[in-house]
């Protein structure tokens, strides 16, 4: 059977803004790692979105990282 649902399609039920790439490059350190450059636009209108997506991006790498070396994602490692 198909379930019919019939509710208002309201403006809270849609994403607000597409999202957007954001440009990047990958580029060597001088101690031969590979880092990732993030292209942002200052004079954009929607810088403050893309700066929180690439914020965000992050700190879920951090977290990644975080819980492949110490087993958590939100402890800072012991340095000692």
């Amino acid at each position: 059977m198909v379930e019919i649902i019939i509710k208002a399609l309201d403006a809270e039920n849609k994403r607000s803004s597409k999202r957007r790439k954001v440009r990047y490059e990958r580029v060597r350190s001088a101690d031969g790692t590979i880092e990732t450059r993030y292209r942002l636009d200052f004079a954009a209108a929607d810088f403050g979105t893309t700066f929180g997506m690439v914020f965000q991006s992050a700190a879920n790498k951090a977290r990644r990282e975080n819980k492949r070396v110490i087993g958590a994602a939100d402890v800072e490692p012991d340095r000692g």
